[in-house]
């Protein structure tokens, strides 16, 4: 049997350490952040007026997440209780006055619900464009289902959605069929703060209650011309949704610590 020289002892600690030192900086996206509701963000943010916005909303370590209420919208100009600080949650807050939206099939005029299993990457994600005045999409990624009613039986694929503007306090039965008038008005005219926000149940029980509310500002084109969205932002964003490209890193580690172990041994 051959013995392990001192190069050789060396050479593996050496080893050891590189990759000790790349999970630890790498595995804790793994672990279950501890997070009340979903994740909620949108890309870009801030927004120049006038253009679109993507929200988004994701999983978290209190996974699965079952949206009962819908997802809505709220302008600078909507006033009233837009989030829910009591332990009821669900109905959605409402405004009593300005422009907030709410998110329905397109056609159909049904509220879109989501439903983000608990996955072992926590990326589950669902996400929709807001302000772009027109028919729209809602995605579901990783596991991600989304339609009307109780999303857990609804679609893994995108589905056609709208954005219907609402005229009252509340979203009514006679508010439906959409109108016309209503539906793909979203806009970023107003400066301003918006807010998206949703709102549901969670946890393996589906028994925690949650709501999401995310902020978006909307500011001047800056010189009368749009400023180019920040890439740079946009990769690290999706670093941070997506635990897959942490494969890649973990083996390019470890076969430069590989490497090294080889040319002191035979050195």
């Amino acid at each position: 049997m051959q013995k392990c020289s001192k190069s050789d002892f060396r050479s593996l600690t050496l080893f050891a350490a590189i990759t000790l030192l790349a999970m630890s900086a790498v595995l804790p996206a793994f672990a279950d952040n501890g997070s009340n509701s979903p994740g909620a963000s949108t890309v870009p943010n801030p927004v120049s007026q006038g253009n679109p916005t993507n929200i988004r909303f994701e999983e978290s370590g209190q996974a699965p997440h079952k949206s009962l209420g819908g997802i809505y919208v709220f302008s600078p100009t909507a006033v009233g209780n837009i989030v829910d600080a009591t332990v009821t949650k669900c109905p959605m807050p409402v405004s009593t006055s300005g422009d907030y939206w709410v998110l329905l099939t397109n056609p159909g005029g049904l509220v879109i619900n989501y439903f983000i299993a608990d996955t072992v990457l926590n990326n589950g994600m669902v996400s929709v464009p807001f302000g772009t005045g027109a028919p729209v999409v809602i995605t579901p990624s990783n596991s991600a289902k989304v339609g009307p009613g109780d999303a857990s039986t609804g679609s893994l694929v995108a589905i056609p959605a709208q954005w219907h503007k609402l005229t009252n306090t509340a979203i009514q039965g006679s508010e439906l069929p959409v109108q016309p008038a209503t539906q793909n008005t979203d806009n970023t005219n107003n400066l301003g703060a918006y807010t998206a926000i949703s709102c549901g149940v969670e946890t393996t029980t589906l028994t925690g209650l949650y709501q999401t509310p995310v902020d978006f500002n909307v500011n001047k084109p800056v010189g009368g011309e749009i400023m180019s969205v920040n890439t740079v932002a946009l990769v690290i964003a999706g670093l941070t949704t997506s635990g897959i490209w942490m494969v890649p890193a973990i083996a390019s580690v470890a076969g430069v610590g590989i490497s090294i172990y080889k040319f002191q041994k035979n050195n």
